[in-house]
Formats: C-alpha cells, sequence, structure tokens
C-alpha cells in the first residue's frame, strides 16, 4: 500500500509472511518522516507436535513437529539457518541404565517441507519425557514437553499393533497406527449418533501409518481399527 487513511489518530494494515523470521516495519508521514524512528515485527509458528510408535523397549519411535499457521495448515519451508533446526530432548525416568535412549536420526533436525522429525528407541523398560528444544525459542511457540510414555519390554511379537489419535484435534482428523507385520487393516469412522460415514480395508507393510480426514464439520467421532484379530477405538472431539 502506497498510503492508508487514519482515522482518530489510528490506523491499521494486515499482511503476512510465508515464515517465521524478524521483519523490519517502516511507517511515513506525510512528511517523509520514519514514525516511529524504527520498529521490528516478530511472525511466530505454531508447532504441532507429537510422538508415534509402539512405546516397547527396543523398538524406535519417531518425535514429529508440524509447522503450522493461524489456519492450522502446513507452512512448507526447508530449514535453511541456524535457527530453523530443532533438538529432540528425552529425560528418562525411573530406569536402571542412565543413557539408555539411542538415537538413529540427526539430531538436531531441520524441517524438510514444514515438518521436522527424529527417532529413537529405549533399551530399558522406563517412562520417558520427549521435548522438543528449538534453537531459536523466538521464532516458535508450543515448544516443550511434546509426550510422556511409559516404554515397557515386549511379551509378544503382535502386541506392537498399536492406534493413537490427539483426544481434541482442530482442523484435520488424525490418527497413527503401528503394524508390526504386513496385514489387512480396516479403518472405520462413525460420527457421535453412530452414522458410519468412512471405511476403508487396506493392505499396509509393516510399519508406522498416518490416517486423515478433512472438510468434516466439527464434532464427536469414533475410529476403529481392525488388524489381524485385533480391534482398536479411539474417540476424538473435532473443531473446525
Amino acid at each position: 500500500l502506497d498510503s492508508v487513511p487514519v482515522t482518530n489518530g489510528t490506523f491499521s494494515v494486515m499482511f503476512s509472511d510465508s515464515e517465521p523470521e524478524y521483519i523490519s516495519v517502516g511507517i511515513m508521514d506525510v512528511k517523509g518522516e520514519l514514525r516511529p524512528s524504527g520498529s521490528e515485527g516478530l511472525f511466530y509458528c505454531e508447532l504441532d507436535k507429537y510422538l508415534i510408535g509402539p512405546h516397547k523397549e527396543g523398538i524406535p519411535d519417531t518425535a514429529i513437529v508440524v509447522l503450522k499457521d493461524v489456519y492450522n495448515d502446513t507452512i512448507n519451508i526447508n530449514s535453511e539457518i541456524y535457527e530453523d533446526t530443532f533438538n529432540f530432548n528425552v529425560s528418562e525416568i525411573g530406569g536402571s541404565s542412565p543413557g539408555s535412549v539411542v538415537f538413529t536420526s540427526p539430531n538436531p533436525a531441520g524441517f524438510q517441507n514444514g515438518v521436522s522429525y527424529c527417532t529413537f528407541y529405549d533399551t530399558e523398560s522406563e517412562t520417558l519425557e520427549v521435548y522438543v528444544d528449538p534453537r531459536n525459542y523466538d521464532l516458535f511457540r508450543n515448544s516443550g514437553l511434546i509426550e510422556r510414555a511409559f516404554y515397557s519390554g515386549i511379551e509378544e511379537f503382535d502386541r506392537l499393533f498399536a492406534v493413537y489419535a490427539q483426544s481434541i484435534q482442530v482442523g484435520v482428523l488424525s490418527l497413527n497406527c503401528s503394524i508390526p507385520v504386513d496385514g489387512n487393516v480396516e479403518i472405520t469412522l462413525f460420527d457421535i449418533v453412530g452414522r458410519k460415514i468412512y471405511s476403508k480395508e487396506v493392505n499396509l507393510k509393516k510399519g508406522v501409518y498416518r490416517f486423515t480426514r478433512d472438510k468434516l464439520p466439527s464434532g464427536i467421532y469414533y475410529i476403529n481399527v481392525r488388524y489381524k484379530g485385533r480391534f482398536d477405538s479411539k474417540k476424538v472431539v473435532l473443531f473446525r
């Protein structure tokens, strides 16, 4: 804008930035003088952070951080400078061997298409607190604790089937499913009155998968997952 009207001594201008960073904001009066003498603005990104995996001794889990804007859309940027990276930290509680957590991916980690992640496993049974620690706290909101999870020993291989979903979600309904061996997985979605609004059976390879559904109205949903005779159900409150 070349100029904006002033009403009762007040005016406003809206603009946006596609990534978190410091910017300089200059305002000049009709005489061309800078008012005030100088100022800076700071654009924040929200961090959508979560932990997926079986939380089992010796089996890798993944901590994920996604950059989101005020509309809950992912900001697809790649880390280019030191301030864009994160440390993933893990605190061990109740274990007998300090330093039993092993990181299996680069840490600190940067962003690729707005997503940063770190994989690790624990060699003993204990409680872990997983944190995300930005190199520059001034640029990001919602840092800190990702999840507190109990890591237990493995009794049976097929017990590694697990379903994870945040109980309160915004914008897009999502769920993570971990399966120990290849097989068919049936996912069914119901609304609060029991109407089936989505159902699909897919053949998946061993690993962790993310299921999402967008354009759903706000409300309470139940996600049912079946795999090799196992069943799990999650209740999710979705806000638009």
